[in-house]
Order: C-alpha cells, then structure tokens, then sequence
C-alpha cells in the first residue's frame, strides 16, 4: 500500500464547507502521482519523457464522510489487479484526526504510449511493472 497525506485547502470546498467531490478525484490523481515518484524520474519522466500515460478509463466511488477545510486526509493506494495494459487501484480516503473513512474509489487505469493525439495501449513496461506489485493488496 502507499500513502499520500494532504491538508483540504480552501478552494477544494464547495459553499458548504466540504470538500468537492472532483477534488477527491485530484487528491487520488496527486496520490498516484507519489506512488509513481518512486520511478525514476518519477510520474513526470514516465508521462512527459518516456510518453508513458495511464489514463483513467473507469471510476467506481462511495462517498461515506466529509472532509472540511482544514483536515488533513491520507490516501491509501492498493493496487488490486494488474493485467497485460490495464491497472485497477483501489484508493481509501481516512480523514487523520478521526481514522474515518470518507471516500473510497475503484479505479482503472489503461497504460499507453502517448504518440501524438492517439493514445495507443501497450504492455506495463517492466519497472512500472515491478512498482506496482509492491503496492499489491494483500489478500
């Protein structure tokens, strides 16, 4: 599993106070961006010098508490399952003061090469490979 810890800040609240559910969509993207960090070159090398993407193909979500501005959340990221291009991730949002867990998503992502406006799946290169399985569920 990885973690990403990150504070609610206030242009990620709506008018009530709470976090906007697209930016807990951001807060798993910026999680998988630390995850991929380990990478070297991190999730920059991969996108913009090996035109390495993963993008994202299918989400899944319940959303069980709030997060207000101010609270600090961690992101867990496990990675469920990993096929010959396609990555599923399961991300848990626990909000730190409480341990409460107000988000959880599943998420896939499909590996490509980025050549020029068509994206083209490819097989996981070898060292992504590697990371992610040391990110693997446990089950």
């Amino acid at each position: 599993m990885h973690e990403h810890k990150l504070t609610v800040s206030w242009g990620d609240c709506d008018l009530a106070g709470i976090a906007y559910f697209p930016r807990l969509l951001d807060f798993c993207h910026r999680a998988i961006e630390s995850l991929f960090g380990a990478l070297s070159g991190g999730y920059a090398g991969l996108t913009v010098t090996r035109r390495i993407g993963v993008p994202t193909v299918k989400i899944l979500g319940d959303f069980t508490a709030p997060l207000r501005y101010g609270d600090v959340v961690c992101v867990r990221v496990e990675v469920v399952r990993i096929g010959t291009s396609s990555v599923l991730f399961e991300h848990t949002l626990v909000r730190e003061e409480d341990q409460v867990v107000c988000a959880r998503f599943e998420h896939t992502v499909v590996v490509c090469e980025l050549n020029d406006r068509k994206p083209s799946p490819c097989a996981i290169p070898p060292d992504v490979a590697s990371l992610l399985n040391s990110h693997r569920r446990l089950s």
